[in-house]
């Protein structure tokens, strides 16, 4: 987990190594989640995209959590104030655009294979929005990859890697 509240970010650099050494200890799946976004474009595009990405989060927040709810101060506080703050410095600092999708960087770079998600887990993951309000969905865009979206916008990604098996149903 390179992303906890108290580290909003880690640079490119950190998680690359992480990745890479990660491949010596000969691991079956790696579970790669992401939040989604626009990762190339100049200063306004990545801004803006920005800015439209973590107001769906606090709509979708809307749905689940009272308004006035220790819950909610908790959430806001502790884990989107840091990663705002450290994703709007991040678009300041990188003009000239960052790494992409790490699925990309997993395939090309350490020889990860993408790995198909099951039916099942696809289903469940249907199943757990179900129990929510409107206006979550799920979308499986790759064979090894499940996005989680607030009405149109999406939030967050989870794909899963492997080194050897050819197709894992997990």
């Amino acid at each position: 987990m390179l992303h906890l509240p108290h580290f909003n970010h880690r640079s490119p650099t950190s998680v690359a190594s992480f990745l890479t050494g990660s491949k010596s200890l000969n691991p079956r799946l790696v579970t790669l989640v992401e939040e989604e976004g626009q990762v190339e474009g100049g200063f306004m595009g990545r801004f803006m995209d920005m800015l439209h990405h973590y107001s769906a989060i606090y709509e979708s927040l809307e749905a689940g959590f009272p308004m006035q709810g220790r819950a909610r101060v908790l959430v806001e506080q502790v884990f989107l104030g840091p990663r705002i703050a450290g994703s709007v410095a991040r678009v300041y600092r990188e003009e000239g655009g960052s790494c992409g999708s790490w699925g990309d960087w997993l395939k090309s770079e350490t020889g990860f294979q993408p790995m198909n998600i099951s039916f099942a887990n696809h289903c469940q993951a249907k199943l757990l929005l179900g129990l929510f309000n409107d206006g979550y969905r799920v979308e499986e865009p790759a064979s090894n990859k499940l996005v989680l979206g607030w009405k149109s916008r999406r939030l967050l990604s989870a794909s899963i890697w492997g080194y050897y098996a050819h197709d894992i149903i997990v």
